[in-house]
């Protein structure tokens, strides 16, 4: 029998993702100007949570102001003989935060 994903599974996989621990090689691959932002939101993080120094930078820190799920972005690609789907998560700021642009 087929397996349908559950709101719950997608929700539970945004966590996981998030929390996880950023790798040397992700680091390694950031610019210094990505770095020096992402220093910043870890140290919010961490200063907001009063502690968590000793876990280190999280993907979450990547988002730094970002914090409203706006989307995903799906894409398929081949893979062998199928195809993969994947998912993008698209974040952008809070509206109150968000620069005033009036559409036109």
């Amino acid at each position: 029998m087929a397996r349908h994903t559950t709101n719950l599974d997608v929700l539970h996989a945004i966590h996981l993702t998030l929390a996880a621990r950023v790798t040397a090689e992700e680091w390694a691959n950031l610019s210094t100007s990505d770095k020096k932002r992402i220093m910043k939101a870890y140290e919010r993080r961490c200063v907001k949570a009063d502690g968590g120094w000793d876990e280190g930078v999280r993907r979450v820190d990547y988002l730094c102001e970002k914090m409203i799920l706006v989307g995903i972005d799906f894409a398929k690609e081949k893979c062998g003989t199928g195809q993969v789907v994947k998912g993008k998560m698209i974040f952008d700021l809070p509206p109150s935060t968000a620069s005033s642009v009036t559409p036109p």
